[in-house]
């Protein structure tokens, strides 16, 4: 089995987490309080990557929930200035390559130990 590929998924996490971590700590510190929130939520979002590089039950989960989170700034992007979207397009494409992995290789995991991946039971 080819471990370069999830290695290579768990770099990409570990940055997108501290890149997500650096950009909630770079932001103003006079925010009114959906700015305020806004920032809690992405400390929130970068910490569960980084605990996430770790265990590995959180990948799933909090790609999931970091890359909602990145997409709904993207879709903002006209209130929003063009260094820190970019910025957010690119570790939205870092997460949607981990995400990717990561799914696959659980469901990969869950057909070689005999069980349905994802699939309620009965």
């Amino acid at each position: 089995m080819n471990e370069s590929l999830p290695r290579a998924a768990t770099i990409a996490l570990a940055a997108a987490g501290a890149a997500t971590l650096l950009l909630a700590l770079w932001a103003p510190v006079d925010l009114d309080m959906a700015g305020r929130n806004l920032q809690w939520l992405t400390v929130a979002s970068a910490l569960a990557l980084l605990i996430a590089v770790v265990t590995p039950s959180w990948r799933l989960p909090s790609i999931s929930a970091a890359a909602l989170g990145k997409l709904s700034y993207l879709l903002a992007w006209q209130a929003s200035d063009g260094a820190t979207a970019a910025f957010e397009a690119a570790l939205l494409l870092l997460l949607v390559f981990g995400g990717v992995v990561f799914w696959r290789e659980a469901r990969r995991e869950a057909r070689w130990n005999g069980g349905q991946f994802l699939r309620l039971e009965p």
